[in-house]
């Protein structure tokens, strides 16, 4: 009996660890989505930035005697 019980608590203790490496790759996986996220909005100001470089520069051409 008293194997049966150990067997049942180790079983019980793997279900645990089991779960919590579950949230911890949901964590990892939102973290993920988030750090893509910031990353797609970093490049989009970037684009703007050049787009402002480059119609600064067109200005500049147009104001040249």
């Amino acid at each position: 009996m008293k194997i049966a019980r150990y067997d049942l608590d180790v079983v019980e203790v793997q279900n645990s660890i089991i779960a919590d490496l579950v949230e911890v790759n949901r964590l990892l996986l939102e973290e993920l989505e988030n750090y893509r996220s910031m990353e797609d909005e970093d490049e989009q100001l970037l684009m703007m930035i050049e787009e402002i470089k480059e119609g600064r520069e067109d200005l500049e051409r147009m104001l040249e005697p």
